[in-house]
């Protein structure tokens, strides 16, 4: 209940940095992944999650959420293969 009282019941939203995005699969199977992983979230905790769109960081986070607040309340994923 924590996160939905401090965002008034809002959506968070997730982005999926472009640089980041592994080789063997397309960006929408990403974006399909990332979703069907927040929709778990959802079922568990009652937040709402919506996918705000692929961006690239070019930075840290500190340096990223620093200089675009834009993204202040977002999650950013980046997605690896896995060896």
């Amino acid at each position: 209940s924590r996160w939905v009282k401090a965002d008034n019941g809002s959506k968070i939203k997730f982005y999926i940095d472009w640089e980041f995005l592994p080789g063997s699969f397309s960006s929408i199977q990403c974006k399909n992944a990332a979703k069907e992983a927040f929709d778990k979230w959802t079922e568990i905790t009652g937040i709402d999650f919506v996918f705000g769109g692929f961006t690239k960081t070019y930075a840290s986070y500190g340096d990223f959420f620093g200089n675009y607040e834009d993204y202040e309340d977002s999650i950013i994923i980046y997605m690896h293969e896995t060896q």
